[in-house]
């Protein structure tokens, strides 16, 4: 992975990977975009190596010799908190399939023109994708805003449905979808969907409504 290759190299990302410098390395082939090349990469279509050569020697370039090159440090990607190989500034999205929250184990997944699709790292659709585009994802400690998950209530009576969007009110959280469907025996399950600010206020919520008398259990989307 190009990330990656930065880091042996001894550069942060974000001094090597500059889009105009990426389409130079390759100009004369038939790539349109410098993520083209970046998912060409992925695929084993290029060889890192001869980029990332490219590369530093452009970046040298434009720095003085005498230049000390700043230490990179972690931070978040885009303000959600994401570190793709340690490394922020990349364009990421959290998968909706596990819908990944700050706390929980990720990884990430390098996509063709789309940047690093986020998954939960126990998601079951990580086992289908393409393993040599899988790449290391952490949280940075920083992340801000809501993040969304599904919680499915299972319980004997219809009674918790009002129950269950209780314990959301009581809590302060933000439910964006509810639906509830009730077999022949009257046993119910509650899809709802909410806003949370990572997992520990999700298992917070858990908690609580696993004290609903007649909830006998509650399972994460």
């Amino acid at each position: 992975m190009l990330v990656a290759a930065c880091k042996k190299a001894g550069y942060s990302a974000k001094e090597l990977m500059v889009d105009d410098w990426i389409y130079e390395t390759v100009e004369k082939q038939s790539f349109s975009s410098a993520e083209d090349v970046l998912a060409a990469i992925g695929y084993g279509e290029l060889k890192t190596k001869q980029i990332i050569d490219k590369l530093v020697h452009r970046y040298l370039q434009t720095v003085p010799k005498e230049q000390v090159r700043p230490q990179t440090t972690k931070r978040s990607s885009g303000g959600n908190g994401v570190l793709i190989d340690g490394e922020d500034g990349m364009q990421v999205h959290m998968c909706k399939c596990c819908n990944p929250l700050p706390g929980d184990a990720i990884i990430g997944y390098i996509t063709r023109g789309r940047g690093i699709n986020v998954h939960r790292a126990d998601c079951e659709n990580v086992s289908t994708l393409e393993t040599e585009r899988l790449i290391k994802a952490e949280w940075s400690g920083v992340a801000a805003g809501k993040f969304s998950a599904t919680l499915y209530v299972f319980a004997t009576s219809t009674a918790a449905i009002n129950q269950t969007t209780e314990v959301f009110s009581g809590m302060g959280v933000e439910m964006t979808h509810i639906a509830a469907a009730v077999d022949k025996d009257k046993n119910v399950k509650i899809e709802v969907t909410i806003e949370l600010a990572g997992r520990d206020e999700l298992l917070a919520v858990k908690n609580k409504l696993l004290q609903i008398k007649t909830v006998t259990d509650v399972v994460r989307g």
